[in-house]
């Protein structure tokens, strides 16, 4: 039997359907980033029950082969499959067991439809494995020390929460600017080494600061169509309550304009 695989570049051709899918599901994992034990044994049981075979599952982070198949000659399937489907609903499941065993049109269409709508899952690049020292500590700005600030000026819980200083990248032109990431598995804050000039006003830094320790306090919501929001309405009021939040958007308007095109969220 040949692989059979499935990717995300035929997604833009596939509309989406929700019925499928089990908002209330007891496997989901949606908060997860790296599933845990005990979902990915459940997960392997469903789908050997669904397949009526014995199935060899291997978990990845590939973003450009979601599901690969081989059937073996003792009649196990060996699957390697994204972890974003962990914690799937039981009729996705099952669909994914019918694509496994015979790939047909309708579970071609729901393993489709299922990638479009976690896309945003598929699409995060894994931390590396090889962990950056945390550096806290700038030429200009201590981000630690803006961190505690911020966590006790707003009464937000930072316990455990850390903050670095990303790495320089060599490329001297950017079409998007991420000027800070948080990283829910480590509980860490990443701020674009490029705020670490004199030229940026510290209530800026302390901005990014404040927007990123809020995606550690406010959990993410589902939207209407069934994928993740995080910076949804409670979010945002969240976010408005930073003391000069008006005049740190003005300056991000005029820093992006200024030097790099556009900001990434």
């Amino acid at each position: 039997m040949k692989n059979q695989r499935v990717t995300g570049r035929c997604l833009s051709q596939i509309p989406m359907q929700l019925s499928l899918f089990d908002a209330a599901s007891t496997l989901e994992t949606e908060n997860l980033k790296i599933p845990s034990e005990k979902n990915q044994r459940v997960t392997e049981r469903c789908l050997s029950h669904f397949l009526r075979a014995p199935l060899q599952l291997i978990l990845t982070n590939n973003r450009s082969s979601i599901i690969t198949v081989k059937k073996l000659k003792d009649g196990c399937f060996k699957v390697r499959l994204h972890q974003v489907f962990v914690g799937a609903d039981t009729a996705t499941l099952r669909a994914l067991a019918g694509f496994i065993r015979k790939p047909n049109p309708q579970n071609r269409k729901a393993m489709a439809d299922f990638i479009r709508l976690h896309l945003d899952r598929i699409q995060e690049k894994p931390p590396s494995r090889r962990s950056a020292p945390i550096r806290a500590k700038g030429k200009v700005y201590d981000l630690a020390e803006i961190l505690e600030q911020v966590s006790e000026a707003y009464r937000i819980n930072a316990a455990g929460v850390r903050i670095t200083w990303g790495q320089r990248s060599r490329k001297r032109k950017f079409r998007a600017i991420r000027f800070g990431s948080y990283y829910e598995d480590r509980k860490l804050i990443r701020i674009h080494p490029l705020l670490d000039r004199k030229e940026i006003p510290r209530f800026f830094v302390e901005y990014i600061v404040y927007h990123e320790l809020l995606h550690a306090a406010v959990p993410d919501r589902r939207r209407s169509d069934g994928r993740r929001s995080c910076h949804h309405r409670e979010f945002k009021q969240r976010e408005k309550q930073f003391a000069r939040y008006r005049e740190a958007l003005a300056f991000e308007k005029h820093l992006v304009q200024e030097h790099w095109g556009r900001r990434s969220y």
